[in-house]
């Protein structure tokens, strides 16, 4: 499966000249990520958060700020913007996870977003307030046989974020297969029963917490290059709401929900936006109608339905 989605994508920009979509094919990859990150909380661990975007935008303002204010070097800042995201994420973890769980953790991270979203608006000094930061310096590889390529369009870019995609889903692979991840499972299915089996549903959580922030920081320093520029919308409520609804839209717990949400969520709109304002609308009421039909998300929707019929066609043969 993961052979035949790398194919189909890596043959994409060479048959799909237009500079637009391709624009559009990069921010699916990105948000890709940002969307199995926040799966990791929702899916994996059975919890809420409303905040998710703090830990994409804090990876984006770490690595732009770096670059433009201080002149750190391009990969340096990058790995920052990573590190910084899983580090805050690991605090709020600590303080958060002690306690809280469902709900209540959902309605602390929207907290902490909310407090974010006003320091980026009020630090003007450091975040050039709703201006934001502008000029953020393009990515730079360098491959075999060809040197150092500029990540400066979105062809080269697309590849880039392709490679990091599919590493993304080799780490979760690896995680969940992982006795740290068996675990927290273990905890979201029976957290009391956990426990008494020897597992720390607390140092558990906190780990897969602090996982799902390094990866949305990560999701957030490539948002930032790719774009050049980025504000404190990356901190609002917009991309939260946005990332829900990919996860949710989807299907949580499973590796290609998230990215199907997020192609569904870029380029939807697209195809609707001849008809104006009520593009917006008409999105809204089809995902609606989605997740009404498919509660569980398209992905596991669709993979029970061709379960059963395979089994119809296995009983008819019989």
């Amino acid at each position: 499966m993961v052979v035949v989605f790398t194919i189909c994508a890596g043959l994409l920009p060479v048959i799909i000249h237009d500079a637009f979509i391709r624009y559009l094919m990069v921010s699916v990859l990105i948000f890709s990520i940002f969307g199995l990150s926040l799966d990791v909380i929702l899916g994996r661990m059975g919890q809420f958060s409303f905040g998710h975007q703090v830990f994409f935008g804090l990876g984006a303002y770490t690595t732009a700020i770096l670059t433009t204010k201080l002149s750190m070097p391009i990969w340096i800042s990058f790995f920052a913007g990573i590190l910084f995201a899983a580090i805050f994420g690991l605090i709020i973890g600590l303080v958060a996870l002690r306690r809280a769980r469902g709900f209540f953790l959902g309605i602390i991270t929207l907290g902490i977003g909310k407090i974010t979203w006003m320091v980026a608006i009020k630090w003007r000094a450091l975040t050039n307030s709703t201006e934001g930061v502008s000029f953020i310096p393009p990515l730079k590889l360098w491959v075999p046989f060809v040197g150092v390529v500029e990540l400066n369009q979105a062809i080269t870019f697309y590849y880039f974020a392709l490679a990091v995609l599919l590493f993304t889903l080799f780490l979760l692979s690896v995680w969940s297969r992982s006795g740290h991840g068996r675990a927290v499972i273990a905890v979201r299915e029976n957290e009391e029963l956990a426990q008494s089996v020897g597992i720390n549903p607390y140092k558990y959580y906190v780990g897969a917490f602090t996982f799902a922030c390094a990866l949305a920081g990560l999701a957030g320093v490539m948002f930032a290059h790719f774009m050049s520029s980025m504000g404190p919308d990356s901190l609002s409520m917009y991309y939260m709401i946005w990332m829900l609804a990919v996860v949710i839209l989807g299907g949580r717990n499973t590796f290609s929900g998230p990215i199907v949400g997020a192609a569904i969520f870029v380029f939807l709109p697209q195809l609707l936006v001849g008809i104006g304002e009520l593009r917006m609308v008409i999105v809204g009421v089809i995902l609606l109608v989605c997740i009404l039909v498919m509660r569980d998300g398209i992905v596991p929707s669709l993979s029970l339905l061709v379960t059963k019929m395979r089994n119809g066609l296995s009983k008819a043969g019989h």
